[in-house]
């Protein structure tokens, strides 16, 4: 079992790019009205194919918040589940993009973010998810995130897939800065 997770996004701040490693000990996922799940870091991946535990693959858009040391970073990721109830959601691996931008370069504007998502089947792409990044998560209160630590802020609105689902993708678009990140991976049942 791990205790740590090791991130290595690649962050765009200031018409550059940078990689920093950076350590997740602990993790959580927030649902809602002020609902707050802590999370196993072993369950966090960078893959772009996960597996699950039998059931209906689900993926609900989520808006990550990483603690580094020159501030904390948002990223987008995917609350995968096979079911809607707590202990599948436990169960699946939870995908972070390795796109990440800097939350200070994005707070002026934090209002103007998508969040977006869609299942994937074959060449179908089915949207599940659209709203504004505000109305996912609060940040104003987290600009100082304790270091060694994510929160998982889940989509409000998280469609369900409408048939059998191959796999997910998640995109925050900010229309100021004319930039998206990103993620997609497929999730194949195992029994």
């Amino acid at each position: 079992m791990s205790s740590q997770f090791l991130y290595r996004p690649h962050v765009r701040s200031g018409g550059k790019v940078y990689t920093p490693d950076l350590v997740i000990e602990l993790a959580w996922v927030s649902y809602g009205q002020g609902k707050v799940v802590a999370l196993p870091v072993d369950r966090l991946t960078t893959a772009s194919a996960i597996q699950q535990p039998g059931g209906s693959q689900h993926g609900i858009a989520a808006i990550a918040l990483v603690a580094a040391g020159d501030g904390p970073l948002l990223t987008v990721a995917s609350l995968h589940s096979a079911s809607f109830y707590a202990p599948a959601l436990l169960a699946c691996a939870k995908p972070l993009s390795r796109q990440a931008w800097r939350l200070a370069d994005v707070a002026p504007h934090l209002n103007r973010l998508k969040l977006r998502s869609w299942h994937l089947t074959g060449d179908e792409r089915r949207p599940a998810t659209e709203e504004p990044a505000g109305r996912v998560a609060g940040f104003a209160a987290l600009s100082d995130l304790p270091p060694e630590r994510v929160i998982l802020f889940a989509a409000r609105q998280a469609g369900r897939p409408h048939g059998k689902a191959d796999g997910f993708e998640v995109e925050l678009e900010d229309p100021v800065r004319g930039e998206t990140l990103s993620l997609r991976y497929s999730a194949e049942n195992i029994e």
